[in-house]
């Protein structure tokens, strides 16, 4: 498994109650955006602070390594991993 799978593995597996909850408000947004918005967001918000904690974690060696294309490419395939999960993530926020 590679090193940006590990890092969003540990992620869900140390905020379990944090990702479900989001999992199951997500999947109520993506039926009735109007009805489920405020705790889409509510819930999105600190959904995507972990998100960019993990990312920081995952890029930080690489950033201070002088590899600033990698860590883009790192960076760019973990945000590939949420989106498979939470196609809706960059709707977080969104009025």
């Amino acid at each position: 498994m590679s090193k940006h799978q590990t890092v969003y593995q540990e992620m869900l597996t140390a905020n379990p109650d944090l990702f479900s909850s989001f999992k199951m408000v997500h999947a109520q947004f993506a039926s009735d955006k109007n009805t489920f918005r405020l705790k889409f967001n509510e819930i999105g918000e600190q959904v995507v602070d972990t998100i960019r904690k993990y990312e920081k974690i995952l890029c930080a060696k690489t950033d201070s390594g002088g590899y600033g294309k990698y860590s883009s490419g790192l960076s760019d395939r973990f945000w590939e991993n949420v989106k498979r999960d939470f196609p809706l993530i960059d709707f977080v926020g969104v009025e």
